[in-house]
Formats: structure tokens, C-alpha cells, sequence
């Protein structure tokens, strides 16, 4: 074997090893983005479900008054805006629904006059960490 052929397969052999390299940072990184999304899904899930399972009204109550908190170090955001609702109701909500948006800022309010028991209330949960930013919208109601 001569000198050049040795530099070649020397050479062949270091990009080898440095493609390796760059293929187990990219499974790293991709390992810790998935964790963060599943870490996002779970708390919004979790979130989801605290409003599902308790009384309608006081679970809203509850995130309008404190819609930012952190779970397992993500930026949680809960709000309630009205724009999910317009494909539902073919527009605004009507008078009548329990969560409207009774002052024009784009989010639902507590309509306290309305006897409506099944309001549809909109929630947007959005979690936030470093470049990750998950959002989940969902339409819930009063349990039967």
C-alpha cells in the first residue's frame, strides 16, 4: 500500500466518523425536542382535563384569573378566545350563551344573566420552552 492510498482510506475514514458524529448530535437533539413536545402535550392535557372534569364556571374563573403559570419548567398560557367559537355558531355566540365576549376583547367572558347550562366554552392552551412553542384548541362543556 502507498503513502497516497493510506491518505485516502485515512481520509475516508475520518468523514466516516465525523458523519456518525453529526448523526448521534442530530438523535440527541431530536431526542430533547420530543421530550419538550411530550412534556408540552401532557401539560396541556392536564390543563384540558383540570377544566373538563371540574365545574365549567369555576375552572374558568380560576385561569382567567391566573392564565400563565409553569409546569415541569414550560410557560403555560390558558386563554379563551371567542374566534372558536364563530365556525360553531356560524358567528358570535348568541345573547343567551354562558361565555360570550361581553366587552369586545376577543375573549370569552362570564355571561352571568345567561341560564344556559350546555355554553360551549373555547380554550386555547399554549405552552412554551425555548424554540418549542404547542397549542391546543378545544371546545368544552358542562358535564351531564
Amino acid at each position: 500500500m502507498t503513502l497516497i492510498e493510506l491518505m485516502i482510506a485515512v481520509a475516508i475514514l475520518i468523514i466516516a466518523i465525523l458523519n456518525s458524529i453529526a448523526a448521534a448530535v442530530s438523535c440527541s437533539a431530536l431526542r430533547s425536542a420530543t421530550a419538550d413536545y411530550v412534556k408540552a402535550h401532557n401539560a396541556s392535557r392536564a390543563v384540558l382535563e383540570t377544566i373538563r372534569n371540574g365545574n365549567l364556571t369555576t375552572e374558568f374563573q380560576n385561569y382567567v384569573a391566573a392564565p400563565n403559570f409553569v409546569v415541569d419548567g414550560q410557560n403555560v398560557s390558558v386563554t379563551f378566545p371567542v374566534a372558536l367559537l364563530t365556525p360553531v355558531y356560524g358567528g358570535p355566540p348568541p345573547a343567551t350563551a354562558r361565555f360570550r365576549d361581553m366587552n369586545g376583547d376577543g375573549q370569552v367572558d362570564l355571561n352571568a344573566a345567561s341560564v344556559e347550562l350546555a355554553s360551549l366554552l373555547p380554550v386555547r392552551i399554549t405552552v412554551t420552552h425555548g424554540n418549542l412553542r404547542f397549542s391546543i384548541d378545544s371546545l368544552v362543556t358542562e358535564k351531564q
